[in-house]
Parts: C-alpha cells; structure tokens; sequence
C-alpha cells in the first residue's frame, strides 16, 4: 500500500513499517505513545465496533493511553496480554495489507 485518504479527504502514504518501527517494536521497546499512535492508525481500518472496544477500560487503546502517561494499566491484565493484543491487531493490519497488494489495489479509502 502506498497513499491512503482518511475520512476528511486528506491523503497520506504508507510504505509499511520500516525496521524498528513496527507499533509491536515499539512495545517491546517501551515506547509507549509510538505503539499508541500505530496501533490508532491500524484500529482506524477496523470494524467500528473493535474500535469502541479497545477504548473501554480494559481496551488496549485505553491501556497505551494509561502507559504512555505514567500511570499503571487499571486492569488485570498484564503487559504480555497487551503485547499479545498489539501482536494480533498488527499481524491481521499487515495481512489485510497483503491482500489489497495481491489485488492490485493500492490503499485503503
């Protein structure tokens, strides 16, 4: 995928994550307002539904957001359950991506 538009028109382009720059790297690197902007960018091409679920309490985006204010997560979950759900929301982002480059379509609408 290159170029994209969001919702309001503007247009961006994406080459794919460039080495040491993945939202799961960042993660792992403890690099927590990196890991929320790019888990934002792949939610954004969600079904709405997951979107409102990774902002409720135990949500993974309401997790980063804790993390990347200083404040512990106020769940019971753990750092390796959020480091499983960045894994998962990334591997299916990436997977989506391959299909609409197998299709020959460039960018997400």
């Amino acid at each position: 995928m290159t170029d994209y538009k969001t919702s309001k028109g503007r247009l961006y382009s994406f080459d794919g994550w460039q080495p040491d720059d993945s939202p799961l790297e960042h993660f792992d690197q403890k690099n927590w307002l990196k890991c929320l902007h790019g888990v934002c960018f792949m939610l954004s091409h969600f079904d709405a539904n997951e979107v409102k679920q990774s902002l409720e309490d135990d949500g993974i985006l309401h997790e980063l957001i804790h993390l990347s204010l200083g404040v512990e997560i106020c769940t019971h979950q753990d750092l390796e359950y959020l480091r499983a759900c960045v894994a998962d929301i990334q591997a299916r982002f990436d997977h989506e991506q391959d299909q609409l480059q197998d299709r020959g379509q460039v960018g997400i609408d």
